[in-house]
């Protein structure tokens, strides 16, 4: 029995160690395909938050910004508010969300191609001390300050081009502050006597169409007019 037992267990060494040697090899193979796989996860997940953060920091402060208004008012002759209420209900409702209404029937769209800008700038490099894209804020001079409280306003708002070195970045409104009506784009409400402009997009059941401040093309153009 002593014999048996003996030449069962200890009569093949090496092919024990052979084993042993492979189950190493092969635990050591999963070992390292594991680390691998995490490194690459790691990259895919950190490299777009880094980027991301990269770029936040080079749209904090950016020069050559200009803000024109258009020479007429510029409404849409195409917005779902010139509709019926029924037919204005039955549009939107064909729409999950109102990000995916096209632009074109935004009731505060503006279409560059149709109206026409000022020769000049409202607000130019003597009236705008910085501009942060990544919080949509711009803050005046003095100069500037007394140029916005002298806008005169409407119903309506007033209509603006935002340009950086000549480059159309967006279109937007000058709203009212006490205004009770909501503007379905981007927009700014501004206090008597405030330096600050901040632009926004409501991104609720007021807003219509995409929001640009998420265009990937208005990103990259900012990145590359970018000191």
């Amino acid at each position: 029995m002593l014999f048996l037992f003996t030449h069962k267990f200890n009569t093949s060494p090496l092919l024990l160690k052979t084993k042993h040697l492979n189950t190493y090899i092969w635990y050591d193979n999963m070992l390292y395909i594991v680390i691998v796989k995490n490194l690459l996860l790691i990259v895919v997940v950190a490299f777009p938050i880094f980027l991301n953060a990269q770029n936040r920091v080079e749209l904090e402060n950016i020069a050559g910004v200009e803000i024109y208004l258009f020479k007429n008012l510029c409404l849409n002759n195409n917005s779902y508010n010139d509709m019926n209420f029924r037919e204005r209900e039955k549009f939107i409702s064909e729409y999950k969300k109102v990000e995916e209404i096209p632009v074109v029937f935004c009731p505060e769209y503006i279409n560059s191609n149709l109206c026409e800008l000022d020769d000049k700038p409202y607000l130019n490099k003597n009236d705008i001390k910085s501009f942060n894209w990544n919080t949509k804020t711009l803050i005046l001079t003095e100069y500037g300050k007394a140029k916005v409280n002298r806008l005169k306003y409407n119903y309506h708002g007033i209509p603006f081009t935002l340009k950086i070195k000549g480059e159309k970045i967006f279109n937007g409104w000058f709203w009212y502050y006490s205004s009770s009506a909501a503007c379905s784009r981007v927009y700014c409400t501004i206090m008597p006597d405030s330096d600050v402009i901040n632009f926004k997009f409501r991104n609720d059941k007021y807003s219509c169409g995409p929001n640009p401040f998420n265009d990937k093309n208005t990103i990259d153009k900012l990145l590359s007019l970018k000191d």
